[in-house]
Parts: structure tokens; C-alpha cells; sequence
């Protein structure tokens, strides 16, 4: 007989299991829910949020540097991000905002940080290191006193009590409490029924611990404008430090600005102190000449060789200035570890090594920002910041070495302005010799030069001062950071859709696998659709208990299990029928599928018929027939068949009448022979004798092959499966027993199936005979009949309706 292959996965579409399959896994996608909302909101109950500001700064790069360096908006911006995210500026930030010590409020679950709400303020003079970063709790006590508790150095749980008006002097610093609003310690309303602490942090970490949650980056560039944002538990602090940076970077700029200015005003004062020491020895020159010569009057002659040594006196005033200013710049570059670039531009802007020392500049300021950026990270010691301050040290030789040349070269163009002067007072000398009028007019026009250079510098003094005077910052805040009302982790609303929609995904993967893994025997259908061996009926699911006889028909004989029963006897006659004896052979696959519920509830229907019924239990490793019965097992079919008990004593009546019964019998060690013996044969024709059916209840023969042998001399041999409980598999034994154990009239019934299942499935195939005898007089027709006791409805409501639909449709 041929037989389908059955895969163990379930690779059909079946609309009706797959909402039998969502009906059995309800309660656990239930408990999925409840899990993934439980988890949910635990994570939002304990999870601290998250508040994020934002603030714009617009930045303005139309200064002179810029101009002159050739720097583009680009460049210029990202090394205004990496000036706000460098530890120096952060720490002129942080130092100018309350985060030296934090205040907490306990909660029940999580601490609350009272960011400028605290009722209480401190003042600490740490003495020791260890006394950061620790919680110190601190009671207000009736008595108007403050307990401060916390570890000490060791570890160990220390207190100290002192007076309001008191300094707690601790170990490890000394504390002083100042109140916030004194009358709530008047009314200790608050104070004790909350519990406060503080932690004093620790200076060394605050830049590291607050700059994690700094985020600066370019917003718009076209616009030069840069996005700053901060993430922090409270949400008030978060939007001061953004407003903070913000207000701190204009203060920065300007200080900026202010040094260049500073530098140049310096060199100023220099200058004037040089020419100033210049026009006082001029003067005394001066002075002592006309005392020399008795000279009242000044004689203005020789103009003209006055006017040539004035030029040259004035270029080599030009040329000690120059040289001057060079040294300076020199000094800033040998003895001044981080060299200020803009300050030395402010120095050499105008002269003539400007273009040549521009580049050297610029890679020093490069150089500088990029250790600056990793000195953020790393130590002063580590391998990048010492390659980087060696090839700073490169670039200032360089520079230093161009410096050095100018130097000479003013000095060399001084010595020939000299030398160019001295020739020409040599010439001159035997014209001016006559006049000593004309010396003394030397002088004065010296005194002159030298005076109208002081007077210059006086007037570049007065303009520099009122430049740095009028400072302003060259960057606007085009939006400050507000206080934000809503976290931006966690999000509830976030939190709880991502809790459902990963619920939802679990149960779906849950039910495919539930509907993959699907192995059970639903419908007469699914044994029609692996074997062509007859479906004698199906038998519908008890709902209630079964009782300890598993008799049901004797009770609600018009309810629908017996009609089912009454339908597989109709269905017997399709399979053949004889004069005499009828034998009934019930097996199945494995035990619970319900062979001797069905034998006795067949036994009875029969016996309803006027037809004298006998059950035999010939499951001799498991007996069950005589507990329907209620009666002791020490005699039956084991006892018969060893020769120990006739078959008369063995037999008993029940209270139904027509049908008797023979239990198994003692458990014997070898069951299989005693069942292969001539006694089995004897016994069975003489019972053909008495009684009109035989029905054996048989051992699973998927199990042991203990009822092989009845099978085989049944005239009706019955393989029994359950819905939802047999698995698809067990269809190949039948195929087996017909083809290798030649049980050529093996015929199925379907145990247990759901109402719709067997009314729908036993109607669908009832023109097709192909299928089994039994479907055309099933109860599949639907004749009303009810069993209030087992709840077995039948009725044509919509939701019956509604499934019956999906049913046909789905299968």
C-alpha cells in the first residue's frame, strides 16, 4: 500500500491551524507581553534620564590674523571647536559654574540631584584626597545640631555631630553648613523627612567627567555657525554649561584680541623709554656744547647738510627699532614654551620679515592646536605629544634662525648708514668747522629726530588704547540653551512601542515555530491525506472528566459521542458483514489515545442493540478493563491462557446488560507467548460460541506487538488515533500492518476531535468513498442531538459560523 512520506516539519499553509495555533499560544504571548512591559517599566523606574541643551554660536572671521594668513572660514571654524573642547578652555568653564560639590536628595529607587535647589549649602577646606568623590549624608536634628555620616580612609562608617553656628572639623576636611532658607530648619518640616547627601568633587576629575557629555560640531557652514549641545542628568545644569561655553568663548575672544594689544602697547612703552633716554642725552649734549663754546644763539645755517644728516639719523633710529622688535620677538621664541603666534604677528606685522616668518607661524599654531587636542587624551609623556614638541622645537629654530638673520641685516644696514653717515660729516667737517654754530644746529636737529619719533609712539600708544578699550566679540550667540522639559532617554512613549513591537516579533516567532513544529494527527483529513485505509468515524472530544469506567453513552445516550459510536457500528457493516461472530480488534500507536474509552463506549452502543458483547483486556503489561469495571485483577486472560482458571469463572457481567467482560489478569513475565499459545485460539471460539461481539482491547502496537495476533484474526480491526495528540507519523504503521502484517481489513477512527473538525471533516469527504465507509452516516449531518453534561453544542451561532469558514477555507 502506498504511502506519502511525512516531513516532521509542517510545510503547509493552513489558515485553521494557524488560529488553533494563536488560540494555544495565547497565554504565553501573554506572558510575553506582561514580561516586556514589566521590563519596560522597571528600566524606566530605575534608569536615570537624560536632558540634553543646545545652544548656536555664529563666528565672525573677518580679523586681521585671518586676512593675513589666508585662512578660510572652514579651518578657522574647526579650530574654534577644538579651542571649546580643549581642557583649558573647559576648565575656565566649569571653574565658573557650582560643580566643585554636587547635592543629592535619596530617593526610594533613584537619588535626585538638587542643582541649585538644595536647601543647604558647603563650604570645604579638603585636607586629605581620599575625602573626594564619597557620599557624605547629612541629618538636620531636632536639637538644632547636623550629623554628618560617611566611610572614612579606612572604610569605616564614621559620624560626627556639631552645631549650625559651628565648623565640623574632620579628619579629612573641615565643613562648614550654611542654610539655605534658615526657617525650614526652624520648622524641621522638610529636612526630616528627607534624607541628603554630598559629594565633594574631585578638581582633578571634573573636566573629564563633565566633558563626556559636551558635544560641539559645525552646524551650518556657509553661516560659520557651530551647534553645541550638553547631556546631563539635570536638566538645569545641562543648559547653564551650554550657556556658559557660549558666554565664556566671547570672553575668551576678546582676552585674545586684548593680548596682541597688550604685546604691542608693551613694545611701545619700550620705545618710548629708549627715545626718551635718546632726547635726555641730546639735550645734555646739547647743553654742555653751548657751555663750552659761550654760545647763546642758535645760527641756522647749512641747511642743507643739516637735512642729510637728519635722514640719516632717522634711517638709523628706523633700523634700532627694527632690531629691537626683532629681539623681542627672539626672547618670545627661545624662552616661551607655548609660544603665543598671534602676539608674535602683532610683533613683526609691518616689517619686513613678515612674509618671510608667515609660514613658520603657521605651522607652529598648527603644531600647537594639535597637541592641545591630545593633551586632552593622553599625558605630556606620551610618544605623540614628544613627536610633536619636537618638530615644534624645529620649526622655532627655524624661525629663530630667520630672526637671527634680519638681526644681522639690520645691524649691517645700520653700521653702513653709519658709516655713510660718518663719511658725510667727514666731508662736511671743514664747512661746519667754520661755523661752530652749525654743530651746536647738529644737535639740535638730533634732539629734533628724536623727538618727533617719541611724539609717533606716543600718538600709536594713544591709538592701541583706545582699540583695546573698544574690544568686542567678534561671536554671536544665535540661540542660548533653554532648560528642557523632556528627557531624551529614556522616552516612555519610545520605550513602551519598542517593548510592544518586540513582543509582537517574539510572537510571531513563537507561533511559526509552534505552527512549524505542528506534528499532531487534527482531522480525519490529515489521515486521509497520508493513507487511503478507511476512516470508520470520528469521535468527538469529552470536554469533562471521564469517569473511572470510561463508559459515557450509558448516561447521555442521545448526546453527540454516542451518535459518533452509533455511526462507527453503521460503518461496521460497510466493511463487511457475516453471519456469527463478530471479532473487534482496537489498537493504536502509543498509549492515551483512548482504545479502551472507545471499547467500552463500542460495547456498550452495541449492547443497546439487543447484541450480547464481551470485552477482552488483552493488554497484559497495562491493564485497565477491570478498573472500568471496579473489579480485582487476580483473575483473566493471563490466568486462562497459563492454564490456571477455566474461561467460565473468568468471565463477569456488568450492570449493563448484554455486555461482560474478561480483565487481563495477573501482570505475567511473558506475555507476548502465552498470547501466541493454542489457548488464545481455544479461548476465542469458545467465547464465538456465547456472544455475538468480541471486542479486544489490545496493548499500542507501536509499542509492543503483543496484539499483533488479534489484529490479525479480527473481522473489524480498529487502529485508534486522538486529535491533537497523535502524531502524523503513527499513519505509516497502518500502512505497515496492511502491507507487511497482511491485516487487509484495518480500518481508522479518529479519537477526541474537535466538533467542527469531525462535523466538517466527515461532511467534506462523505461523497467519496475512497475515504472510509463511515462518512456518509456519521454525525457529521448534524441531527441536534446535545449532551448538557459534556458540553458538546452543536449550533448554528455566528461565531460557529465564523470558524467553520476559516476552516473550510484554510484547509
Amino acid at each position: 500500500m502506498e504511502t506519502k512520506k511525512i516531513s516532521f516539519i509542517n510545510d503547509e499553509f493552513d489558515l485553521k491551524l494557524i488560529f488553533k495555533t494563536i488560540k494555544k499560544v495565547v497565554p504565553y504571548i501573554l506572558i510575553v507581553f506582561a514580561f516586556s512591559f514589566t521590563v519596560s517599566f522597571l528600566y524606566l523606574r530605575y534608569t536615570y534620564p537624560l536632558y540634553k541643551a543646545e545652544g548656536y554660536i555664529q563666528i565672525n572671521t573677518d580679523d586681521m590674523v585671518e586676512q593675513v594668513f589666508g585662512q578660510t572660514a572652514q579651518v578657522d571654524m574647526y579650530k574654534k571647536i577644538e579651542v571649546i573642547s580643549s581642557k583649558m578652555f573647559l576648565e575656565r568653564v566649569f571653574g565658573n559654574l557650582p560643580l566643585d560639590i554636587s547635592y543629592y536628595r535619596e530617593g526610594r529607587f533613584l537619588n535626585s540631584e538638587l542643582y541649585k535647589g538644595n536647601p543647604y549649602t558647603v563650604l570645604v577646606d579638603v585636607k586629605s584626597p581620599t575625602f573626594y568623590d564619597k557620599p557624605i549624608y547629612i541629618d538636620f536634628l531636632p536639637n538644632g545640631n547636623i550629623l554628618l555620616n560617611y566611610q572614612d580612609e579606612e572604610n569605616e562608617p564614621f559620624s560626627f555631630e556639631f552645631s549650625i553656628l559651628d565648623t565640623a572639623s574632620l579628619p579629612e576636611a573641615e565643613i562648614y553648613v550654611r542654610l539655605t532658607n534658615p526657617s525650614m530648619f526652624q520648622t524641621q518640616t522638610l529636612l526630616e523627612k528627607q534624607k541628603y547627601f554630598f559629594i565633594v568633587n574631585n578638581p582633578a576629575n571634573i573636566v573629564s567627567r563633565y566633558s563626556q557629555g559636551l558635544q560641539v560640531s559645525i552646524q551650518n557652514p556657509e553661516a560659520q555657525s557651530i551647534y553645541v549641545s550638553f547631556t546631563d542628568r539635570h536638566p538645569v545644569k545641562a543648559a547653564e554649561i551650554v550657556n556658559k561655553i557660549a558666554s565664556e568663548f566671547n570672553v575668551y575672544d576678546v582676552e585674545k584680541q586684548a593680548q596682541s594689544t597688550e604685546k604691542i602697547l608693551t613694545f611701545i612703552d619700550e620705545q618710548l623709554d629708549f627715545f626718551n633716554t635718546k632726547l635726555s642725552m641730546s639735550k645734555s649734549e646739547i647743553e654742555a656744547y653751548k657751555k663750552e663754546n659761550n654760545i647763546d644763539v642758535i645760527f641756522m645755517s647749512l641747511d642743507e647738510i643739516y637735512l642729510k644728516v637728519e635722514e640719516y639719523q632717522s634711517q638709523i633710529s628706523q633700523q634700532l627699532l627694527e632690531i629691537s622688535r626683532l629681539e623681542n620677538v627672539k626672547q618670545l621664541i627661545l624662552e616661551d614654551q607655548d609660544m603665543d603666534v598671534y602676539e608674535i604677528y602683532a610683533l613683526v606685522a609691518g616689517t619686513e620679515i613678515h612674509s618671510l616668518v608667515s609660514n613658520n607661524l603657521s605651522n607652529i599654531q598648527e603644531l600647537l592646536m594639535q597637541r592641545e587636542e591630545l593633551l586632552y587624551n593622553v599625558t605630556a609623556n606620551n610618544a605623540q605629544i614628544r613627536q610633536i614638541q619636537y618638530k615644534i622645537e624645529i620649526q622655532k629654530k627655524l624661525l629663530a634662525e630667520s630672526i637671527n638673520i634680519a638681526i644681522d641685516n639690520a645691524i649691517l644696514k645700520k653700521h653702513e648708514i653709519e658709516s655713510l653717515l660718518s663719511e658725510y660729516n667727514q666731508s662736511m667737517q671743514p664747512i661746519i668747522s667754520e661755523h661752530n654754530a652749525g654743530e651746536l644746529a647738529l644737535l639740535e636737529k638730533i634732539y629734533s629726530s628724536n623727538e618727533t619719533f617719541y611724539n609717533q609712539l606716543l600718538e600709536k600708544k594713544a591709538q592701541h588704547t583706545i582699540e583695546k578699550a573698544g574690544f568686542v566679540p567678534q561671536n554671536v550667540i544665535l540661540e542660548a540653551a533653554v532648560v528642557p522639559e523632556e528627557p531624551i532617554s529614556p522616552v516612555g512613549s519610545r520605550i513602551y512601542l519598542l517593548s510592544f513591537f518586540g513582543s509582537l516579533l517574539i510572537s510571531f516567532v513563537i507561533i511559526s515555530v509552534k505552527y512549524l513544529m505542528h506534528n499532531e494527527i487534527l482531522s480525519a483529513r490529515d489521515i486521509a491525506k497520508y493513507s487511503s485505509i478507511p476512516i470508520l468515524g470520528v469521535i468527538p472530544k469529552f470536554t469533562k472528566i471521564i469517569p473511572n469506567n470510561h463508559i459515557i453513552v450509558n448516561k447521555n445516550p442521545r448526546s453527540l459521542l454516542a451518535e459518533s459510536l452509533r455511526a462507527v457500528r453503521t460503518s461496521l457493516q460497510f466493511i463487511g458483514e457475516k453471519e456469527g461472530c463478530k471479532i473487534i480488534s482496537l489498537t493504536s500507536t502509543v498509549s492515551g489515545e483512548g482504545k479502551t474509552f472507545i471499547a467500552f463506549n463500542l460495547a456498550c452502543i452495541i449492547a443497546f442493540s439487543f447484541k450480547k458483547v464481551i470485552v477482552i483486556d488483552l493488554d497484559l503489561r497495562k491493564p485497565k478493563v477491570h478498573l472500568g469495571f471496579g473489579v480485582e485483577n487476580k483473575l483473566g486472560v493471563s490466568t486462562i491462557l497459563s492454564g490456571i482458571d477455566e474461561l467460565e469463572n473468568c468471565i463477569r457481567n456488568s450492570n449493563i446488560e448484554n455486555l461482560d467482560f474478561i480483565s487481563a489478569g495477573p501482570i505475567p513475565p511473558n506475555p507476548s507467548e502465552l498470547i501466541q499459545t493454542s489457548n488464545f485460539d481455544v479461548m476465542i471460539s469458545v467465547l464465538k460460541e456465547k456472544y455475538d461481539y468480541i471486542i479486544i482491547d489490545n496493548p499500542p502496537i507501536g509499542i509492543v506487538i503483543d496484539g499483533m495476533k488479534s489484529m490479525q484474526i479480527a473481522d473489524y480491526p480498529i487502529y485508534v488515533f486522538k486529535a491533537n495528540y497523535s502524531k502524523k507519523q503513527y499513519v505509516q504503521n497502518i500502512s505497515r500492518l496492511v502491507s507487511e502484517s497482511k491485516i487487509s481489513r484495518l480500518s481508522v477512527i479518529l479519537n477526541a476531535a474537535e466538533i467542527s473538525y469531525s462535523k466538517y471533516g466527515l461532511q467534506k469527504y462523505s461523497s467519496d468513498n475512497s475515504y472510509g465507509y463511515g462518512y456518509g452516516y456519521g454525525y457529521g449531518y448534524g441531527y441536534g442531538y446535545y449532551d448538557e453534561e459534556s458540553e458538546l453544542l452543536v449550533k448554528n451561532t455566528f461565531l460557529n459560523r465564523i470558524k467553520n469558514f476559516f476552516y473550510e477555507n484554510g484547509s
